[in-house]
């Protein structure tokens, strides 16, 4: 008698994500999501604050190189200057125009008033703390 193939049975690759949905971590997941994203953003003010480039930046905007010269940088730090500028522009606190960076949110450019120095102080030590 010949022999006939038998069907195998076989599991499906395990899916990470259909994972988190059985063990209910999606929504937990989605809001740290939420939360690092903030917490990005307010470590990236408090950076920007500390070093004095996002006050430069509230006064004119400007390209990497002219920061580099109005804050007295070191010209080799230009490409890691404009990694920076460009996260702040992923993040939407900047905005790029040209080849120049400014403040892109009016909440941004409210703490850079000099009235808000208490405010930006709080972003400066909640960052470095």
């Amino acid at each position: 008698m010949p022999r006939t193939a038998r069907a195998v049975r076989t599991t499906p690759a395990r899916d990470p994500i259909v994972g988190l949905f059985r063990r209910g971590w999606s929504l937990p997941l989605l809001e740290s999501a939420r939360l690092n994203a903030a917490v990005c953003r307010v470590a990236f003010r408090g950076a920007g604050l500390r070093s004095g480039i996002l006050r430069a930046l509230a006064e004119h905007s400007a390209t990497p190189e002219q920061l580099v010269d109005r804050l007295d940088l070191d010209p080799a730090m230009i490409d890691g200057l404009r990694a920076w500028l460009d996260l702040g522009v992923t993040f939407g606190e900047l905005e790029e125009r040209d080849g120049r960076y400014g403040p892109a949110r009016r909440s941004l450019r409210r703490l850079l008033r000099p009235g808000n120095d208490p405010v930006a102080a709080y972003y400066e030590e909640l960052t470095f703390l």
